[in-house]
This record gives C-alpha cells, sequence and structure tokens, in this order.
C-alpha cells in the first residue's frame, strides 16, 4: 500500500484505468446479450435437418424412415430432452 497521498492517488488511478479499458468489451457483450433476448420472443418455423449425415430412406424410397428422424427434432423445439 502507498506511503503518501500522491502515490495513493497514483495507484488509484493506475487500477481505474486498468477496470475501464474493459468496459468497451463489456458493453458489447452486453448489448449483444440483450439484442439476443429480443429476438429470442420471436418464433420461427419449424425446421429440421432429417437424418443430418444418415440417410432418411433407400435409394428408392429416400424419405422411408425420414419421420423417424424429424420425431426428436420436434420434441426438441417444445422442450424436450
Amino acid at each position: 500500500m502507498p506511503c503518501n497521498t500522491v502515490e495513493a492517488v497514483d495507484s488509484l488511478k493506475k487500477s481505474i484505468r486498468k477496470r475501464l479499458q474493459f468496459m468497451p468489451l463489456a458493453l458489447g457483450l452486453l448489448v449483444l446479450c440483450f439484442r439476443q433476448t429480443a429476438h429470442a420472443a420471436e418464433l420461427t418455423p419449424f425446421t429440421s435437418v432429417g437424418c443430418s449425415l444418415f440417410p432418411g430412406g433407400t435409394l428408392f424410397q429416400q424419405k422411408l424412415w425420414l419421420d423417424c428422424c424429424t420425431a426428436p427434432d420436434q420434441a426438441y423445439l417444445l422442450g424436450g430432452s
């Protein structure tokens, strides 16, 4: 701890400057968080990636078991695990 007032003030200034340098980053992150939550209230139409990297059926019936792949996506949409 500084012994005289001038050293104490200088130490305090350095400490404040150090904290203020992260202020723009913190404010930017805060704005992004609020921006995302504002858009989160808007519902988007249901979409599914189907079976992702797995085929959705056979060569001749390409959507044969596609329903089995989209059912989990619908459950996640509704808050399932």
